[in-house]
């Protein structure tokens, strides 16, 4: 008896401790960057594909990474995308990636190789040090300041997404740098920023979101649904439009009903704009059953590809 209760207290132990690792290892696990942080990947261009602009770029290790090139890219004076070409290709952290080998990424910046510079593409809060902590920006009043189309930029460089080329830095955390130039990208909250443009299965529909008085992004329902291969887009009285007479939707109302199952809210109604209908982003995903919608680095992606991560 006493063997039975002494190998019970070892296994009741053990399963304890067992719990206590994996918990710790949940605990543990790091939340996702914020928006406005940055990875880059530094390559050779190994393959160029087009519609969609995809560029295969391999490392001094020969590890492969994949970007997609959109008109959201900004292309840094010099920068190179031919195969052969040296480029350093930037990325949102915050940003969905799919679970694919080699890793494929929206290029938000491609910049050329310097020998004689470093780029940093990022945010920078109080005293501007980037949100990674590892860059600190001196004696900028010096620099060329200026907006993605070269005209001169006026105005807070806090909590924009910059470029910024510089020469030396110190060795310290953060890094200390004088930079030479810096290009204040467009941010959302400009009263002139344009509305993003949507992808649909990786190609672009040649229409914009809107956003709407909530600050909602808004997607035009008709261009989207028929590039994911819904057929009839059926409007009837007062607004109310069906979806391949599966789905119900009415402008003005905060419903959303597929055939056989309750309705729906998504915390914003449909609406109609210029005779354009829009809907909320997460609509085709919610409620139409897409695999991915979501918005990112100045994009709408929306597709029924292998859900993202």
């Amino acid at each position: 008896m006493m063997k039975k209760t002494a190998w019970m207290y070892a296994l009741a132990i053990f399963l304890f401790a067992f719990a206590g690792i994996v918990l710790a290892g949940e605990a543990q696990q790091p939340p996702a960057p914020p928006h406005g942080m940055y990875g880059w990947f530094t390559g050779t261009v190994k393959s160029v594909t087009y519609d969609p602009w995809i560029v295969m770029l391999e490392d001094a290790e020969g590890n492969p990474t994949a970007f997609t090139i959109t008109e959201g890219t900004y292309h840094l004076e010099g920068a190179n995308l031919d195969e052969g070409a040296r480029v350093q290709m930037f990325y949102e952290l915050s940003g969905i990636a799919p679970a694919i080998y080699p890793p494929r990424y929206y290029a938000a910046v491609a910049a050329p190789v310097i020998d004689d510079a470093q780029v940093f593409v990022g945010q920078f809060g109080e005293n501007m040090v980037s949100l990674d902590g590892q860059l600190m920006l001196i004696n900028i009043g010096g620099a060329e300041t200026v907006t993605e189309s070269g005209a001169p930029f006026e105005g807070s460089l806090e909590d924009r997404t910059l470029i910024v080329l510089y020469g030396v830095s110190t060795r310290s955390i953060p890094a200390q740098t004088t930079p030479t130039r810096i290009i204040a990208l467009p941010s959302r909250n400009d009263p002139f920023a344009p509305e993003p443009p949507i992808i649909v299965n990786d190609q672009p529909i040649g229409e914009n979101a809107r956003i709407n008085a909530n600050g909602i992004l808004m997607v035009p329902l008709a261009p989207v649904a028929h590039a994911l291969g819904f057929e009839t887009i059926a409007e009837g009285p007062e607004g109310v439009f069906h979806i391949d007479s599966m789905i119900r939707l009415e402008v003005g109302v905060d419903e959303y009903q597929v055939a056989g199952t309750p309705k729906i809210s998504l915390g914003d109604a449909p609406e109609a704009v210029d005779g354009v209908v829009y809907v909320p982003l997460q609509f085709f995903r919610d409620v139409a059953g897409v695999s991915n919608a979501y918005f990112f680095e100045g994009l709408i992606v929306i597709d029924n590809g292998e859900p993202m991560v």
